[in-house]
Formats: C-alpha cells, structure tokens, sequence
C-alpha cells in the first residue's frame, strides 16, 4: 500500500477529534513513511509536507483534550498544537538548541566571514561549462548560471522564454521556471505548480539551448523517467535517489572548474550549493533595482519568497533562508554577458560587457551554435528606438587589421542570417571551421592518393612477375619428369594398376557425429560444491541468484548499515565467482527486488566502498 499523500492525510485527520482516532492515522502514516534506521532529521524531513498541512489548520478548530494539547515553549508560553506532533514522535525534537537540526550557528559563522568573489572568473567558467559536450559539465553550468538546486536542473526543473516580463526585469536575461523541489507541491498538477521569472547570469538565448542540448541527452532522460515510473512514490525519496545518482559527479566538475572559489564557512570543497549561494549574490547586485530590498530581491530569485495574492506575516519568515546565503560580496559592478541586446535601463546605469578575448575557450566554435561572448568587433550597442541598418548602407566592417570589401560583408551577412548567428564574428568563426575541416578532409585526399599510387605499383610488379612465369610450360616439365621415373617399372611389369578393391580391404564409411544430449538438471537442489563445478550459463545464474539470497539474508540480521552490503553488480560478481556481464543482465531482470531491497535499508551506490572483497563476511549456500 503506497504511502498517504500530504492532502489525503489532511483530509482523513482533519475532521477526527478523538485522540485515539488521530493516533491510529499517525501510526499509519508513519509505519509506511520510516524506516527503521531511519535518524531524526530524516524523520522531520519526511514528515515536513505533512507538517505544512497540519498548519493549514485554523487555530479555532484546535481543541485541547480532542485534537489538540498545550505544550510550553521555552519562554513559559503555552502552545496549542495538533495532536499530529505528538503522535508522530516530533513533539519533543530539539531543533534549534545545540545540536539541533535547525541551528543556524554555521549560517552565523558565514554571515561574520563573508568572501570576495572573482566575477569574471566565475561567468567565464560558467559560459565554458555551457558549450560543453560532457552531460555533467553541461549541469554544472546551468546550475551556477541559474542557482537552481542540483535535483531541480536535473529532472525536475523546466526553463522556458520569458513572456510580459515586469518592468524591472530585463528580458534577455531572464527566464521562466517552474518545478522547485522544496515547495513540496508534487501532489499539484503541472500547470498548478509555482512558476514564476528568475534572472540567469548569461544571456537567455544561451541559457536555453544549453538546458535543451542536456535535455535531450540520455542521462537526463533516464532521470525524468525515474519520476515518471514512480509517480505515487516518496518524492522526497526520488530527489535523494537522483542525488545519489549524479551528486558525486556534479561535485567533481564544481571541484575541478570551480576550485578558484573561497569556500563557504565548514565547506572543504566547492560544491552546486556554493555556485546557488554565489549565483544569488551576483544576480542581485546585476539585476536589482534601487528602489528594490536586495534581500527581498534574493529571495524571489532564490524561489525562498514567491509572490501571491495574499501574503501574512508567515511567508516573509522565508527571508530568514535567504540571509543564510548571503556569505559572498562582490567589489565590481557584475557585468550582462554578450551585446547585440539592449539591458533594461535603470538611473546611472551603464551596460558592461565581458570580451571575447578575455574567455579561453573551451572547444570549437561549431556552426549553428549561440555565441557566448561578444567581440570588440561587433555591432555596437542600440537602443530600441534606433532604426535598424539597412542591407544597401552596410560598409566594410575592419576584423583586426583586416578591412573587408562590401561584397565580403554582404556574404557574411548572409552566412550570418542563414546560420541565425547574433553578429559578424560568428560567422568567420564559421568559416574558419569550414576552412580548418577542409584543410584535414585534402591532408586525408592526399594520403588516400599516395596510397593508391602505391597499391598500384605493387600490383604492375606482381603482374610482370606472373608473365615471367610459364605456368603450362612448368606443369607439363612436371609430368614428364614423373612418367620418366615410371617407365622402367612399368616396362618391367613390377607395377600395376588396379581398380578393384581387395576383400580383405576394410570399407571405410563416414560417421555421423551426435551431440552428447544433457540430461535436465535441477540446480537448485545441487550443494555449492556440485554447482561450483557446472560452468553452464544456467549453473551461473543459480549462483547468481544464490549470491542474492544470502546478501539479502545477511543484511537481515544485521543491527545497523555499518555492516551491511549493498546489492550491486561488483558484490554479486565477487560472491558467485560469475562475469559482469552476465550478473547485469540477471540484475536487470530482478531490478525490482534488488532496489527494494536497497531501499529498505538506505543502501545508496556507494555503500560498498572501501569495505573490501565481499567474500570476507558472506557466503552462499
């Protein structure tokens, strides 16, 4: 039986008011949603929807002695609560004390050390990261160029073009999101979800292609399938399994390309929520307006405060979560990445732009493809008011040094229109490309030709060879020195030849050879040591699946997951003595058992590690 929903707990509580009747749906949810070796914080945070529903309880259908007690907070006030807290065993957590789960000492410690960040280093990476072909590098950059959370860019997350964007927003560098993973609104239906404009750090155009090339890639596909196979499954859950999935390689490339980054206070290496924290403090003092609340502009961007029709005092205790991310300042103006687009203007406000020089790039320009950055040859900047350039006034446009001729120009502008490139430079990146793939395809021509001319060398000696030799001359030479050798014997009549066979001649007939047929053989009913001998591919699977069993019955007996083995391909291959090959293809087959089995006890991909041969603690019968 699946797991209540948050809405259809409520609906089943809210109208109870005996405290025995509540218990019994308390103890029903809870005997579904824990798990035994489940700890208190992961207790809180899967009951934390159903929390938020209890909430939506007016106070005046609080009862004490029938749906509700009175519990003392720490400074002698009285509480009147829902009899939810109490029987679900959260009535007495500690969240906020010393080493409480919500305590708030290391966002403290951030918020007195606060670190520099190198802008242009970090859009510079960021924009590399989103020309990469690798999937875990393409992830990482939408993650630092949009502060979403890890699980949001991975799977649950959509970004689409901004449309009616407010005032104070600028439309070139924002898009629309939808799919937070912390408003728990998983049970709503899409359209019902919160959606709402975010700020991305580089232009819009890029940022979406980017999300498009990663969302047609098969890791991100096999992601959204996860949570559309398991719809009526623990979300939470899901988020986690994805989490263990990916985490591990996005925090390599964050590592890797972002080790340049000062570290959070308690943080040992850079990480997605180092880029989130970074990304709002850079999107804040690019995009806010002046007459805007920086904090409260975070938090939108963020997702923490998402704007609504009626908004009490509760919902601005989200601004509380943003100033936990407010461990970063920057010392310069954040600059809107590329040209060839107006930014939305504000008093005294100059447009900035990063060069084309001043980024290393990260890979081949290749045709069709957004340019990240924008030149110094380029167009210059318009206003919306300024007419556009018409095609009969262009003139020569000076690359370097080199100055082009109007018909050079009008041809780059073709290439430039056709392709959907944003400026000029774009399009002799393009044929430099051309040219450069040209070069290659005529260096390859040549050695092709060479080759032939080779080949054809060797076969006009060959054929001089063979026209050398008189073939029918050298068998006939052949023959005649036999009959030569024979002629004596046969004059002498000492040779005979005869085409009758002899009586006593055994006849030799052919033999038809039969595969030994194997008799059935019931291998389970065979010792370890009698199938230890079978090689078959059916002996193999029997060892496989005995190597399950006794994994399966090991972990059973165990008091904690320290000495617990997860059930994955190396454990199976090390316990049956089997091919990897052939232990993934029974996994496939019994994937439903072996996640259920894994998810029984948190047992993530990497439980096994460092942990040794699993032969030392387990052994199949």
């Amino acid at each position: 039986m699946a797991v209540m929903t948050p809405e259809q707990y409520l609906k089943k509580i809210r109208s109870l008011r005996t405290p025995e009747a509540i218990q019994a749906v308390c103890e029903e949810l809870t005997s579904k949603l824990f798990n035994p070796t489940d700890k208190p914080k992961t207790r809180i945070n899967k009951l934390t929807p159903y929390n938020k529903v209890i909430q939506t309880i007016p106070p005046e259908e609080l009862v004490v002695g029938e749906n509700a007690y009175e519990q003392t907070r720490k400074n002698g006030q009285i509480w009147i609560r829902h009899l939810h807290y109490r029987y679900t065993g959260i009535e007495s957590t500690n969240f906020n004390q010393e080493g409480g789960i919500n305590r708030s000492t290391s966002k403290i410690e951030r918020l007195k050390t606060q670190k520099k960040i190198d802008v242009a280093s970090y859009l510079k990476t960021t924009l590399r990261l989103l020309t990469s072909d690798n999937v875990h590098e393409l992830a990482v950059g939408l993650i630092a160029a949009s502060g979403r959370r890890s699980v949001e860019v991975l799977a649950r997350g959509k970004f689409s073009q901004i449309k009616n964007a407010p005032e104070h927003l600028n439309p070139h560098y924002s898009v629309t999101f939808r799919g937070q993973a912390k408003k728990r609104d998983y049970g709503l239906e899409e359209e019902e979800r919160a959606k709402y404009p975010i700020g991305v750090l580089v232009p819009a155009e890029i940022f979406l292609d980017a999300f498009k090339r990663y969302s047609q890639r098969p890791e991100a596909q096999k992601l959204k399938d996860l949570i559309a196979k398991n719809p009526n499954a623990d979300a939470e859950a899901i988020n986690k399994r994805i989490e263990d999935t990916r985490g591990n390689s996005l925090r390599r490339v964050c590592q890797q390309y972002f080790s340049f980054l000062p570290l959070r206070e308690n943080e040992t290496n850079p990480s997605p929520k180092v880029l989130r924290a970074i990304y709002s403090v850079l999107v804040t003092e690019r995009d806010c307006p002046e007459h805007y609340n920086k904090l409260f502009w975070a938090s939108q961007q963020l997702g923490h405060f998402i704007d609504k029709e009626e908004v009490d005092d509760a919902d601005l205790q989200s601004l509380v979560t943003t100033v936990g991310y407010m461990d970063y300042f920057v010392e310069e103006r954040v600059p809107f990445l590329g040209r060839g687009v107006q930014p939305v203007k504000e008093a005294n406000q100059e447009v900035q732009t990063l060069k084309a020089e001043e980024v290393k790039e990260h890979e081949p320009v290749k045709a069709k493809q957004p340019e990240t950055v924008q030149a110094e040859e380029t167009e210059p900047v318009r206003s919306e008011k300024t007419e556009p350039v018409k095609p009969e006034k262009i003139k020569p446009e000076p690359l370097g040094s080199v100055r082009l001729t109007k018909s050079c120009v009008e041809k780059l502008t073709a290439i430039k229109q056709e392709s959907k490139f944003t400026n000029q430079t774009q399009s002799v990146l393009y044929l430099i490309e051309k040219a450069e793939k040209a070069t290659v395809l005529e260096e390859e021509n040549n050695q092709l030709r060479a080759r032939i001319k080779e080949l054809e060398s060797q076969n006009k000696k060959l054929a001089a060879e063979a026209q050398s030799l008189d073939i029918d001359k050298l068998v006939e030479r052949k023959i005649q020195q036999q009959l030569q050798k024979l002629l004596p014997q046969l004059q002498s009549g000492s040779l005979s030849v005869s085409t009758e066979k002899s009586e006593n001649e055994p006849v030799i007939s052919p033999v038809t050879r039969t595969k030994k047929q194997r008799t059935d053989i019931d291998y389970e009913g065979l010792s370890r040591d009698e199938l230890l001998k079978i090689k078959s591919p059916t002996a193999a699977r029997e060892k496989i699946r005995r190597s399950f069993l006794a994994i399966c019955a090991h972990n059973d007996t165990q008091p904690s997951n320290a000495t617990r083995w997860a059930i994955n391909n190396q454990g199976l291959r090390q316990l049956s003595g089997t091919n990897g090959l052939m232990v993934g293809d029974w996994m496939k087959q019994h994937e439903t058992a072996i996640n259920d089995h894994n998810q029984k006890y948190g047992l993530g991909q990497y439980h096994n590690k460092g942990k040794g041969n699993i032969n030392s603690a387990i052994k199949w019968e």
